[in-house]
């Protein structure tokens, strides 16, 4: 796991042969996951839910209170993981033409 911090931003990218992740975080501003990808002969391993939680962690320790995430409702293993992890369904917050679904999950209860 590897941060990069330009000074207006902070970005964790998370990477690994199974899966990959971005986590992105602007000031005041909600972590933002984008583009969650595991690859398809480790599926069923729970280690999307392990991706998941370990941005989770790291976006609590650089001051996220709130995650958001856009997908779409075909991803129905990917909508399935998230509705699990406590995320709820919000209004569009960036106007992504690919998706039709926008999420949200306030990060205060999640476990170190």
């Amino acid at each position: 796991m590897s941060t990069h911090s330009p000074t207006s931003s902070c970005r964790l990218w998370v990477c690994s042969w199974w899966g990959t992740r971005t986590a992105r975080q602007w000031p005041a501003a909600p972590g933002t996951w984008k583009r969650m990808f595991v690859a398809p002969r480790v599926r069923g391993r729970g280690l999307g839910r392990a991706l998941l939680h370990a941005l989770e962690r790291r976006a609590v320790e650089l001051g996220c209170d709130v995650a958001r995430l856009d997908t779409t409702e075909t991803l129905a293993e990917a909508m399935a993981l998230y509705r699990s992890a406590g995320y709820v369904e919000i209004g569009d917050y960036n106007r992504n033409p690919n998706a039709t679904v926008w999420l949200e999950r306030r990060l205060g209860a999640v476990a170190g």
